[in-house]
């Protein structure tokens, strides 16, 4: 009796550990699948007027102005359907916010991740030079406010000629704008199911507008459809 009472403690303790661990483990899961889903979306806004200018630029009608589709791929909830943006806008940003939210929602095992981040200048004079891989955007004092130097694929440059917009495919330019705001959007979102299983989408955006609430320019640069 001295032996079995023994070793029902110490069978009850090995007990305990096991169960604590699968407990631990299974705490340590879950919080690697709630930290497997981020979102970031940064308006800097700082006025009630750039407040209309971003809401312009994120309401544009992309797919008419440059004859593109706003997705590659088909916009589903379907972890299986890779969907990658030809564009930034309200309807792209809230469908991939909403892929998020479901994954996340439905506990599906896979790390994604959503960026925006939109930034707004304004200058008496805003000039536009492209040249080779570098493209940047310049103020009054002639400082780069914005500056890409791996342009290498097409970049989408629309101009408009106050009636309509004019495509341009030249691969060198320059424009200069007075007293215009510029609109910068840059997005990306990422999902990631394995070491080589995945997809990310990245796009960089700009947009002139002037001070009466006209769009006067529009480049978009997709980084490309990526798989990992």
């Amino acid at each position: 009796m001295s032996v079995i009472n023994k070793t029902i403690p110490i069978l009850l303790l090995i007990i305990i550990i096991i169960v604590g661990c699968i407990g631990k483990d299974t705490q340590n899961k879950n919080q690697h699948l709630e930290k497997g889903y981020i979102k970031s979306i940064k308006r800097n806004i700082d006025s009630p007027m750039e407040y209309a200018i971003l809401n312009i630029s994120e309401s544009l009608n992309l797919s008419k102005i440059f004859n593109i589709t706003r997705y590659y791929g088909t916009p589903t909830f379907n972890s299986d359907d890779y969907v990658w943006a030809n564009f930034i806008d309200l309807q792209v940003l809230t469908f991939y916010e909403s892929r998020i939210d479901f994954m996340e929602e439905n506990n599906v095992g896979v790390k994604a991740e959503l960026k925006y981040e939109a930034n707004i200048f304004y200058d008496v004079i805003i000039t536009i030079e492209k040249s080779g891989k570098n493209y940047r955007f310049q103020n009054s004092l002639n400082e780069s406010i914005i500056y890409y130097d791996f342009i290498y694929d097409e970049l989408k440059v629309a101009i408009s000629n106050n009636t309509t917009f004019e495509l341009l495919s030249i691969d060198e330019f320059e424009y200069v704008f007075e007293n215009c705001y510029l609109v910068e959007m840059i997005f990306y979102y990422r999902e990631q199911y394995g070491p080589t299983s995945g997809f990310s989408t990245t796009i960089y955006q700009n947009v002139i507008v002037d001070e009466n609430y006209n769009v006067k320019f529009i480049s978009i640069y997709n980084g490309g459809y990526k798989i990992s």
